[in-house]
């Protein structure tokens, strides 16, 4: 399988940097040695919920501006070149099939069928 647009790559790199550094930046918090750390990491327990969803909504906030940017970039170069939506519709148009639904379920049997088959070859 080869890229349409390498330069995508580097395109793609780019948006994960916002991620990269969301996830470095975590804050460890500093462990505590004194009798109410049970306290401590049974409210730890119960505020972790929360904290995740705070987390997945920083990473979205930080990653959702870089990525509407090359959404918008990718769009304007696709209006401005019709020479590109010809191909990249053409292109479309031939691996489309291989998503079509009868393709894709004989796929998801054939998977079905090869777990069967091992597990009757193990018990």
């Amino acid at each position: 399988m080869t890229f349409l647009h390498p330069l995508a790559l580097v395109g793609l790199a780019a948006a994960a940097i916002p991620a990269l550094l969301h996830l470095l930046e975590r804050r460890v918090p500093p462990e505590a040695e004194f009798p109410p750390l049970r306290y401590l990491s049974e409210t730890e327990r119960q505020n972790a919920r929360r904290l995740k969803l705070r987390h997945l909504l920083l990473l979205i906030l930080r990653t959702l501006p870089g990525s509407a940017h090359a959404i918008a970039a990718a769009l304007e170069r696709l209006i401005c070149e019709p020479a590109l939506r010809v191909r990249l519709g053409e292109a479309g148009a031939r691996r489309a099939p291989e998503f079509d639904w009868s393709h894709v379920t004989a796929q998801l049997v054939g998977v079905y069928e090869e777990v069967i088959g091992k597990r009757r070859a193990i018990g």
